[in-house]
């Protein structure tokens, strides 16, 4: 059950082949859609593509081949700046031209965004690498993380699950002030798994969560972002900053334009090389 994020647009209940798209207020429904749209295909396909070069086995290959293609750019980063220094070069000279122009480019562009560029790609490090950036947030915080217990659940003789509406109400209790926004049914003998997220939470995954025995309506699991333990709120940090969630539009519109000015950089990188090799 995806619940309404705004006023004006509709819940969404989620089944194994379709997606029904109902009136919160009326319980009138609007729709139906059983496959994915052009935009939301495209929407998930780059974001494999980014953590995974959308490829996808058992071992992950895709996904260590962009955490060391991150490693290799942390290292380019700096090596870039020093080769700036020599020059200082903050403006495109009037009298550049050619492979001289790029190259006014590419450093007039690459020591203003330098900074910009290495956090998110530290962070893609940090979270590429997270079998052993993980342990390590929790050491350096001197925390342990939440363990969270497993769904599946003993279904009681005669017991009848809870409902959704039930389930909500119980998770807002759990974590006062939090906006309970997605719940997880997977089907008897399983708990409701809760998402919520506090007004600060700035990330639509919100972070925060309620597991619940779908028969008792017993709290098996809770954590709010919040009281997390500080290993944990340091990881949802990382991602935060990496996102661009940390504030908000604004934040999401500056990582726009530093993705559109490393854009720049290869092509003006790109460039110089091409000019260079047929000189």
């Amino acid at each position: 059950y995806n619940l309404s994020s705004d006023a004006g647009i509709s819940d969404q209940v989620h089944t194994n082949n379709r997606t029904v798209y109902i009136n919160q207020y009326t319980g009138q429904i609007l729709g139906t859609m059983t496959d994915a749209d052009f935009w939301n295909k495209a929407q998930n396909f780059i974001h494999q593509l980014h953590l995974r070069l959308a490829f996808r086995d058992k071992h992950d290959t895709g996904g260590i081949i962009m955490s060391w293609a991150a490693v290799v750019m942390l290292l380019i980063l700096p090596s870039g700046l020093v080769l700036w220094w020599k020059q200082k070069r903050i403006t495109i000279r009037k009298t550049s031209k050619g492979r001289q122009a790029w190259f006014d480019l590419h450093s007039m562009i690459g020591v203003f965004v330098f900074l910009f560029i290495l956090v998110p790609t530290l962070t893609g490090v940090i979270m590429g690498f997270g079998k052993i950036t993980t342990p390590l947030m929790y050491k350096i915080t001197s925390s342990k993380p939440s363990q969270q217990p497993d769904t599946k659940i003993d279904i009681p003789a005669g017991g009848q699950m809870i409902s959704a509406d039930s389930a909500y109400h119980i998770a807002q209790q759990a974590i006062p002030g939090a906006a309970p926004f997605d719940i997880f049914s997977f089907g008897s003998g399983q708990a409701y798994y809760i998402r919520c997220h506090f007004p600060e939470d700035l990330t639509p995954g919100g972070r925060s969560t309620v597991i619940i025995n779908s028969y008792t309506g017993n709290i098996m699991f809770v954590q709010g972002s919040r009281t997390a333990p500080a290993g944990t709120r340091l990881q949802i940090l990382t991602r935060a900053i990496h996102t661009g969630d940390i504030f908000g539009l604004p934040s999401k519109f500056f990582g726009l334009l530093v993705c559109l000015a490393l854009i720049a950089q290869i092509t003006s990188g790109l460039r110089m090389w091409w000019l260079r090799k047929f000189k």
